[in-house]
């Protein structure tokens, strides 16, 4: 079951009608902002949902910090994260690399990316499928995020990473995120004059193909979100074709953006409240979503049911 469809399910009457369509089909106080065209799964517009009141929830939101991490690791500080069963790979600025067991709180492992560089920006990684079944974990994709803004592909040796593949674009993108589950890439790109968020999808690309550059017109699909930002999208994941992404700072909004892939749809989670440190990157781990901070420490954000 798609997170959405959880979220809406447990929303009291009032708040779970501002999802429901009217008998003739509309949906009301919805806003529809036409999709851009550019592969055959995209469909005729874009429904943007008005934010759900998330204190109706009964009991999914659980924000708090369990795992704590020097946020200032060897002079740079938390970005991405990525969790395989109980190992999550957690990344600083440049491409310094922990290696964390979930289950036993503690560091592993110390070590670099293959493509460690002052101008790696590390910010946001996923994990893909195994490059070999003797692998202990599988490739990591992780966002350059600084021009020229490529997606590398590293394998994890067990004494530290190989660089794969990298993967380039004509567009502007800032981040990329990995579906290794159904085979897709998605970009991440602000629109102009920062007023909206766009989304793309592509093919996988095979990785043993070599390094590869994305154009525009690759792209499978286009999503545009008229969501203007006073900050920016720190991270994601994805969960059943839900693609969950991180925003804000300890000075502007914080929380949680969930886009349901298949219907095209937005809705929000403000952790402005909850949450005083600048999310970074987020991930699935035993039923939870949790959260790599700026700050320092893992969060607990939301507990899950029915995934």
């Amino acid at each position: 079951m798609r997170i959405m469809t959880l979220l809406m399910a447990a929303a009291i009457t009032t708040v779970a009608a501002t999802f429901c369509s009217r008998g003739d089909g509309t949906i009301p106080e919805s806003k529809i902002i036409e999709l851009e065209r550019t592969g055959g799964e995209n469909s005729d517009s874009i429904i943007i949902l008005p934010p759900p009141e998330w204190g109706t929830l009964d009991g999914e939101k659980d924000v708090k910090a369990w795992f704590p991490l020097r946020w200032d690791y060897k002079g740079s500080v938390n970005q991405g994260m990525a969790v395989y069963g109980d190992t999550a790979v957690v990344l600083c600025k440049k491409g310094w690399v922990r290696i964390l067991n979930l289950k036993k709180r503690k560091i592993v492992q110390e070590t670099t990316l293959a493509s460690f560089s002052e101008t790696n920006h590390a910010n946001t990684a996923q994990f893909g499928r195994k490059e070999n079944p003797s692998d202990k974990l599988p490739l990591l994709y992780v966002s350059e995020c600084t021009p020229p803004c490529r997606c590398f592909v590293e394998r994890y040796t067990g004494d530290g990473f190989e660089l794969v593949q990298e993967i380039s674009s004509d567009m502007s993108v800032i981040d990329w995120i990995a579906d290794a589950a159904e085979g897709f890439l998605y970009s991440y790109e602000q629109g102009e004059s920062r007023d909206s968020m766009v989304i793309r999808r592509f093919r996988l690309p095979d990785p043993s193909g070599g390094n590869v550059g994305l154009m525009k017109k690759d792209a499978l699909a286009t999503w545009r979100f008229g969501v203007s930002y006073p900050h920016t999208i720190q991270g994601g994941t994805i969960l059943n074709g839900t693609l969950i992404m991180t925003y804000g700072t300890t000075t502007q909004p914080r929380g949680l953006h969930f886009i349901d892939l298949g219907r095209g749809s937005l809705t929000d989670l403000d952790l402005s409240e909850d949450l005083d440190t600048e999310p970074e990157d987020i991930d699935i781990w035993r039923d939870k979503i949790i959260m790599y901070a700026y700050a320092g420490s893992l969060y607990t954000i939301m507990n899950l049911k029915g995934i």
